[in-house]
């Protein structure tokens, strides 16, 4: 059977011009779609322009079942690797709304909430720099020339180096002191992504933020004692309310026994509920930010706006070169 793709990004758009989640999306993005679709549209929108393209959705030929939805083999291997991380933070989603959807008595939802939203995070953050090396395929000079954009690639690795020095040395003198054996240390993606909101705060300042207040709840649920709430009474309406400690007094988090001592009433404690919507909303405002002034436009340019073979190849199409005229 031989297949019917595009060519041209003319061609391209037009087949791709229909699909949404609703209509084209397997059965989870059908069904949870439109909770995205509120505060972060561009998940669909990256999803219609760059996942769809590298299945069989386009092929005329594949028009029916599951094979519709499924990867061509030419494609280059990053590219699925970036359907997968884009697949699985919907996915994390999904499971972050079901932890909420019944609150305990021992705030295990919002333990599991708070890991949901953590690794959605981590998953930006390898989105990002999927990404990044996918185009720096095409241009070599793009991590250093368009991603930190006031910054060369030399003076990326340069002021890493400096920092790995400084928290080099610190590590050593710790470690060694007490006569243990000293880690080896490596930039995570959350240590890039705080040099990245320096540089483009207004793409990465918002997720460095809110992040950062995510994973501070994700850090007790995993590695700290079991967190405590207590509970507001609203002065206007008598209702109780559940309290948690704020993403600051984490920091101090007091001992188990002297919780109960704290002032419901103190800017310490936050509103569980109002905790929840505003993890929810700030961090897909922030995701919404990178995918619609970074990563659809940086892809776009390569593959929409100025197409070359070698990035179509990338994602298993066939770039027909407009003839000179």
């Amino acid at each position: 059977m031989i297949s019917n793709l595009p060519n041209t990004p003319v061609e391209l758009l037009a087949v791709i011009s229909h699909f949404t989640y609703e209509s084209d999306g397997d059965n989870y993005e059908v069904s949870y779609g439109d909770q995205f679709a509120r505060l972060f549209p561009s998940h669909e929108k990256f999803w219609k322009r760059f996942i769809t393209i590298m299945t069989n959705r386009v092929d005329s030929v594949e028009s029916v079942g599951n094979n519709r939805i499924r990867a061509r083999a030419d494609v280059d291997k990053i590219v699925v690797l970036i359907s997968q991380v884009h697949y699985s933070i919907f996915m994390k989603y999904r499971f972050a709304m079901e932890a909420i959807s019944s609150q305990d008595q021992y705030l295990n939802f919002f333990d599991n909430y708070t890991t949901y939203l953590s690794n959605i995070c981590d998953l930006t953050e390898e989105m990002v720099i999927k990404v990044s090396k996918l185009i720096s395929k095409l241009n070599e000079s793009f991590i250093g020339k368009n991603l930190l954009l006031t910054y060369t690639k030399e003076e990326i690795l340069l002021e890493f180096s400096r920092t790995l020095e400084k928290d080099f040395q610190k590590a050593h003198d710790k470690f060694f002191k007490a006569d243990r054996n000293f880690p080896i240390w490596l930039f995570s993606g959350e240590d890039i992504f705080r040099h990245l909101s320096k540089v483009r705060k207004d793409v990465f300042e918002p997720f460095v933020a809110i992040s950062r207040e995510i994973r501070a709840y994700r850090n007790i649920a995993v590695h700290g004692s079991l967190m405590g709430s207590g509970v507001r009474r609203d002065r206007r309406t008598g209702e109780q309310r559940r309290t948690v400690p704020s993403p600051d007094f984490l920091r101090d988090f007091p001992e188990w026994n002297n919780f109960f001592m704290l002032d419901p009433q103190s800017e310490n404690m936050k509103d569980l509920n109002e905790l929840i919507v505003h993890f929810n909303d700030e961090l897909l405002r922030s995701l919404e930010v990178i995918w619609d002034k970074f990563l659809i436009p940086n892809l776009s340019q390569y593959l929409y706006d100025e197409p070359t073979e070698l990035f179509w190849g990338l994602f298993g199409l066939a770039y027909k070169v407009p003839p000179d005229i």
